[in-house]
């Protein structure tokens, strides 16, 4: 049996009472059932006493003690009483919510088993807490009451509601409304176990026609290019299978395995394939749906065979003949790969095993935050000799010295284009020649050599790797720099990592050349722009022209 927590911004304010058919309950004539708030006092008092000493036994003492202290916040910050002038809940005061809920509800806690469901004694205790204050308080606030169950789930529920509490099982594809496509978001387990509603990009709208049967915590698909959706099982609708052509739904053929819960849907074009899942053979089948005449417009299912892998608790994604699957619940949690030829479903098992311990993992299909990236020179390349003075190369990402950032180029690798002259070329950089890096050439005593100078001022560790090192921070390199062909490539990184420590690094063709770090962040924060040339045009010392092709730079978020 399954139980969903519903929680919303007004904590108190909604609760779904569906099943509590207050008319057969009035047929007990237990003392328990009696409305006064003495007695029901008892009965909640009664419940979590009994809880608690339940996950005492099964070794949850963390859970138990957690529970305990909730039952004591609410009756601290909550007045209940017998009559009262102003309840905080008036709609529902004196109503039968809590003994309805009570008598119909089957606790685990009675059950003579060693498995044990934290959600499951959370979404109870919040529902005793909800239908018991709804029915008897009269004065106080709710607010820390509701912050503290809030920790408990996160606590000891994290692995179903991940970073906040939410409706659970709400599926949602893509479909077509009034001859557009729309979101469609079906099947909530307490508003929507019949209906849906789409969202275009601006609205939200209600489907008007309703589903025969309750298809919550089924799966849906859509296939013929999203134009028709399809429902298959649910909690209520076992094997039953109802299909939307934008107007109305209509029945389908019924599902031979029966699908109630915790299976997916997949469009592979032909029709839809519903993978693992619960019914009459758990995890394990797979069928599609297809047509049986494409000019009468029906439909059938055809049984694909048993599955090798246990398919439930999934998120699944097709790749051309590729579906991947990922189980988020242990044991066996992964990434998993099942292949499509257009007739038959094979599977090809676990590829990733995600490792998981004592909890099932959140939501699969982390996508990296995309990195602003802004490119000064591209694959062709460009001199210092192609352009008077020099020229900044403005970037979009508004990255500065004291980010973390990427700075790639790659470098020509010439040294008959250093003049023997006692002079520098300060051919390429960044717009301030001294943060954060800047190339150049010299001739000297010591021969021809590339010079990059990475000022590291703040920086309390300094490493390098390079024979010729000056003041820290300028590496020279002579012609056994040049490893990889006629040009090198030449990468500096800085980040803070998970400690806080800000760290530098120097590569040259894959080449680490030197490192860096400091304890704190860098101290100026000036936007980092390209350069190419230099401003002078007289041949002064830094103003002479090499002539060497620089190529892919660019600049990007760490």
């Amino acid at each position: 049996m399954q139980f969903q927590l519903f929680e919303e911004t007004d904590f108190f304010d909604r609760i779904d009472l569906s099943g509590n058919d207050t008319n057969v309950l009035d047929q007990f004539q237990h003392p328990e059932d009696v409305l006064t708030l003495e007695v029901q006092t008892a009965n909640f008092d009664e419940y979590f006493e009994s809880v608690e000493e339940y996950l005492k036994t099964h070794k949850q003492r963390n859970l138990a003690k957690g529970i305990a202290k909730l039952l004591t916040i609410v009756h601290r910050d909550i007045t209940f009483e017998e009559d009262c002038v102003e309840p905080l809940f008036p709609a529902f005061y004196h109503k039968a919510d809590f003994r309805n809920w009570y008598s119909a509800t089957l606790h685990l806690f009675e059950d003579d088993t060693d498995t044990l469901d934290n959600c499951y004694f959370l979404e109870h205790i919040h529902d005793a807490i909800v239908h018991f204050s709804h029915n008897y308080a009269c004065t106080g606030n709710p607010n820390k009451i509701k912050y503290l169950k809030r920790r408990l789930t996160y606590k000891f529920c994290n692995h179903r509601f991940g970073n906040s509490i939410r409706i659970d099982d709400i599926n949602s594809v893509v479909g077509w409304q009034d001859n557009q496509e729309r979101i469609f978001f079906c099947f909530n387990a307490f508003n929507l176990k019949k209906s849906c509603q789409t969202f275009d990009g601006r609205v939200i709208r209600n489907v008007d026609v309703e589903t025969v049967y309750a298809h919550d915590q089924g799966c849906i698909g859509t296939f013929e290019r999203n134009k028709v959706v399809v429902a298959i099982g649910g909690r209520e609708a076992a094997g039953k299978t109802e299909i939307f052509d934008g107007t109305s739904w209509r029945a389908g053929p019924d599902q031979p395995n029966n699908l109630t819960q915790r299976g997916v849907a997949v469009d592979v074009g032909a029709g839809i394939i519903t993978i693992g899942g619960y019914g009459d053979v758990n995890g394990y089948s797979a069928y599609l749906l297809t047509y049986d005449n494409m000019i009468e417009n029906t439909k059938k299912l055809v049984d694909l065979g048993r599955l090798n892998s246990y398919y439930v608790y999934n998120s699944i994604f097709r790749f051309g003949e590729i579906i991947v699957a990922h189980r988020q619940s242990i044991p066996n949690a992964g990434i998993y790969m099942l292949t499509w030829n257009g007739n038959s479903l094979e599977d090809q098992g676990m590829q990733i095993d995600l490792g998981l311990i004592g909890e099932s993992s959140g939501i699969f299909i982390p996508k990296e935050k995309t990195k602003c990236e802004s490119i000064f020179i591209g694959d062709t390349p460009q001199r210092d000799t192609d352009v008077e003075e020099e020229i900044i190369f403005e970037q979009q990402c508004n990255v500065r010295n004291s980010d973390a950032c990427v700075i790639k180029l790659e470098v020509e690798c010439d040294f008959d284009q250093i003049q023997e002259i006692v002079a520098r070329s300060y051919f390429v950089g960044t717009s301030n020649y001294n943060f954060p890096f800047r190339i150049d050439t010299i001739w000297d005593s010591s021969g021809k050599r590339y010079n990059v100078a990475l000022f590291t001022d703040g920086y309390e560790t300094i490493e390098t790797f390079a024979d010729d090192v000056r003041a820290e921070h300028s590496l020279y390199f002579d012609e056994d720099i040049c490893t990889n062909g006629d040009y090198m490539e030449i990468v500096i990184k800085q980040w803070a990592d998970n400690e806080g420590t800000w760290r530098k690094t120097l590569e040259i063709d894959g080449v680490l050349m030197s490192r860096y770090t400091s304890l704190t962040a860098p101290t100026s924060s000036s936007i980092i722009n390209g350069r190419l040339g230099f401003a002078d045009t007289d041949e002064s010392s830094f103003a002479y022209r090499n002539s060497l092709g620089v190529k892919n730079f660019s600049i990007r978020e760490y």
